[in-house]
């Protein structure tokens, strides 16, 4: 996977006082755009390339995304947020060829369970303080 192959990466969890309340993100890499719906409101903003960087290493070198979790290979159909045995979703559309995506379902059972929950988790969280900050 390199840098210039993604299209976007788009990501939902559940909350974890809540399963019914949702968060989610996308990052949109070529038109350099983020996106986030938290129970704050939807927000956008600009994409910079620093931030398109962080998250490609992390796919990419961190938890080796295709390599690593080659076995917890989720599928577009699955993408179903009222499935309460999901408490995430993450999904990698490149531009060259299909998407890779991981569905999260047990922490004990799912490599880079924990990871992928607590880096995506935590960049809504800092676009969302961002944005109150700007308000």
């Amino acid at each position: 996977m390199k840098l210039n192959e993604i299209q976007y990466v788009s990501f939902w969890h559940r909350m974890p006082d809540a399963v019914d309340k949702i968060e989610r993100c996308r990052f949109d890499f070529p038109e350099g755009k983020w996106k986030i719906e938290t129970e704050n409101g939807v927000k956008e903003g600009v994409l910079d390339q620093n931030e398109k960087e962080g998250v490609f290493i992390f796919l990419n070198d961190t938890i080796h995304l295709e390599e690593d979790l080659e076995e917890y290979r989720a599928f577009d159909y699955e993408n179903d947020p009222n499935q309460y045995s999901l408490s995430f979703f993450l999904k990698v559309l490149f531009r060259n060829k299909t998407y890779f995506a991981v569905k999260g379902c047990s922490p004990r059972k799912e490599k880079h369970f924990r990871e992928i929950l607590d880096y995506f988790g935590k960049l809504i969280q800092e676009k969302d303080k961002e944005i109150k900050k700007a308000n």
